[in-house]
Parts: C-alpha cells; structure tokens; sequence
C-alpha cells in the first residue's frame, strides 16, 4: 500500500464531497431528502475511480486504502466541516456515506 497515494486521494474525495455539497446547500437543493441520501454517494463514486489508479492486490490491501481515506475525511470533517456544521457527526448521511467509502476499494482489487 501506498500511504502517500491514500492520503492524496482522501484529501481529493473530501475536497469533491465538500463542494459538491456546498453547491447542493447554495441552491437549496440539500433540503430536499432523497438529495440528502443520494449525497453519501459522492464519495464512494469518487474513490471508486480514483483506486482504478492504485494495484489493489488482495481485500487486506483495499480495506487499508478504504481506512485510510475515511480517516482523512474524518479530521477534514472535524476541523473544516464542523465549523460550517456543529452537528455533521449526528448525521446519518454521513456515516452511510463513510461506510461505502471504507468498502469501495474492494470493488477495485485486480485479481
């Protein structure tokens, strides 16, 4: 595993997730539910294309990427996000989102 290359590509997948929704929130469009639950897809859809980059050789190697990027998400969250949003951590939407995320790289392993 490439730590470098995880670490990258979590900064990348939370960048894209925080303007996404920030346009979602600037056009009033976030209010609306199914958005809302569609926005836990954002991340999952980034990393699957960004770990088409990486040689993920077995599951061990996709659920480390997968950690590595939540990880990221999660302290860009707590000291970006969370200044926008004291509760983003209660969210629902958020934790679904982080989950698919951990488990996307398996989707990508080359056999």
């Amino acid at each position: 595993m490439n730590i470098g290359k995880g670490i990258g590509y979590g900064i990348a997948t939370w960048v894209i997730v925080f303007v996404v929704i920030s346009v979602l929130i600037k056009f009033g469009w976030f209010d609306i539910q199914v958005v809302r639950y569609l926005s836990a897809l954002i991340a999952p859809i980034a990393v699957y294309f960004f770990a088409s980059n990486l040689a993920i050789k077995s599951g061990y190697e996709a659920l480390s990427y997968g950690l590595v990027i939540v990880i990221v998400g999660l302290i860009l969250d707590y000291a970006i996000s969370r200044q926008y949003n004291a509760d983003i951590f209660s969210s629902r939407t958020l934790w679904a989102g982080y989950i698919l995320t951990l488990l996307t790289p398996m989707l990508r392993i080359k056999k």
